[in-house]
């Protein structure tokens, strides 16, 4: 019986220490994942990808916010009218607002015409499923499975932050990043 109890004792240790060691190395690769995830040039891809598109490439220096989004997703048509607001409030500010869908121009003029008065005002792309897998390889924490999906980007072209769903958390976390950038525009003028 003791011999049993002590056999049941190894092992649970053994089980124990061998997942703990395995979750930190698990963690370690995580955390390198994000660092190279986060330090990688996100404006030079999206740029690549942007050649032969409607939507100019992004600038030296510029931020970015860029969004993904559908127009058959409830919480990303319900968050545009902040966006928008958002958007006009730094129209000369250097930072340029994108949006990405996977669906066609006919989905989108199909939806305008049910819906007149709605209008979204980032540069908008369309079947840019090469983008949006791109973007989406960057969502870490929910392995791009949802959208909306809000990446925001430094000025140096580098991955500030991404953020999943729509909220007013979402909202204030754009409007956090954006922060600094109208507080440098107001000083050079």
């Amino acid at each position: 019986m003791k011999r049993t109890i002590t056999l049941i004792l190894i092992f649970t240790l053994a089980f124990f220490g061998l997942s703990y060691f395995g979750w930190k190395s698990f963690e370690k690769k995580a955390d390198i994942q994000r660092t190279e995830t986060y330090n990688q040039n996100v404006r030079e891809k999206i740029n690549q990808l942007l050649v032969d598109r409607q939507i100019p490439e992004v600038g030296q220096g510029d931020a970015l916010v860029l969004n993904v989004w559908a127009t058959w997703c409830g919480p990303c048509i319900g968050e545009i009218s902040e966006l928008n607001l958002i958007a006009k409030e730094y129209k000369d500010a250097p930072v340029r607002f994108l949006a990405f869908s996977n669906e066609t121009m006919q989905v989108w003029e199909v939806f305008q015409n049910r819906r007149p008065e709605f209008r979204f005002d980032y540069e908008l792309l369309f079947e840019a499923d090469e983008i949006i897998s791109f973007l989406s390889s960057l969502d870490l924490e929910n392995n791009g499975h949802s959208i909306p999906i809000h990446l925001l980007i430094n000025s140096d072209g580098t991955l500030e932050k991404v953020i999943t769903g729509a909220s007013e958390a979402t909202i204030l976390q754009i409007r956090s990043f954006l922060e600094p950038i109208n507080q440098k525009t107001a000083s050079i003028e």
